[in-house]
């Protein structure tokens, strides 16, 4: 459910579309991570094109400066809790998440292992 998903292009049928709804409005991160769950849990399937579609430019944002990014990844969490936790995956979701922003996976892996969780 969380895997590796590129943001930048996102097309869906306008049928897609209705039956989803629409984005949420609380994320100013990973709305289109939160779609695609969404639309996933729907019965939506994806296809992937191994080539740039668009040109991205990356700017410096309020939203996308500080621990932003690491409160919108553990908001999405959050808010699909429920079906996380049915298949055990809540815990080491959240893990992923923190160890993606802070860059270390091993450090706080071992202090999952260990039952000692690092929180910044």
């Amino acid at each position: 459910m969380f895997g590796l998903m590129g943001s930048g292009t996102m097309m869906a049928r306008r049928t897609t579309f209705e039956a989803v709804g629409r984005f949420d409005e609380k994320f100013r991160r990973f709305e289109e991570q939160d779609y695609a769950i969404r639309a996933a849990l729907v019965g939506a399937h994806f296809i992937s094109v191994n080539r740039p579609l668009i040109t991205q430019y990356l700017t410096q944002r309020v939203d996308k400066s500080g621990s932003k990014p690491l409160h919108y990844a553990l908001l999405l969490r959050d808010k699909h809790h429920a079906y996380l936790k049915q298949r055990g995956l809540y815990q080491a979701s959240r893990m992923f998440a923190r160890s993606d922003f802070w860059g270390s996976k091993s450090a706080i892996l071992g202090a999952a292992f260990t039952g000692h969780w690092l929180m910044r």
